[in-house]
């Protein structure tokens, strides 16, 4: 991530941009890990592995 952000910053993008993209893909990243927990969900009871 930093050497993206150090790339962005010697391509002159402006800081405003660089926000902009790190939030779309911390945005991406976190629907993927979402789309993939729900797909889990569905093939194994993931609460019969919590010992209450």
């Amino acid at each position: 991530m930093l050497g993206a952000y150090a790339l962005l910053l010697t391509a002159k993008v402006p800081v405003q941009w660089i926000i902009v993209i790190f939030g779309v893909f911390v945005a991406v990243m976190m629907a993927l890990v979402m789309r993939l927990h729900t797909q889990n969900e569905q093939e194994v009871d993931l609460g019969a592995m919590v010992e209450e």
